[in-house]
């Protein structure tokens, strides 16, 4: 992908430009929640609908191709 092809998807309801075929979980967070990201206290589920493929969750360390009008559900938690 060159580097001025962005793809739209929607975080939290919120359309977003991504630069990138694949996004990874922790890019994703940041996204959704810059200020929390860092912050070891929480936890993050990450589900994504996918209008041209299957849905799916992401979890620490994966990634996902990334398609025009994909959705991403991020929701925080505190850590037990």
């Amino acid at each position: 992908m060159s580097a001025d092809k962005t793809i739209e998807i929607i975080v939290n309801a919120r359309p977003r430009q991504v630069a990138k075929e694949d996004l990874s979980y922790t890019e994703v967070v940041v996204i959704a929640f810059p200020d929390d990201a860092a912050n070891t206290d929480k936890e993050f589920t990450v589900a994504y609908s996918n209008p041209h493929g299957q849905d799916g969750t992401l979890v620490s360390g994966q990634s996902v191709k990334v398609k025009k009008g994909m959705v991403f559900l991020v929701t925080k938690t505190n850590r037990s």
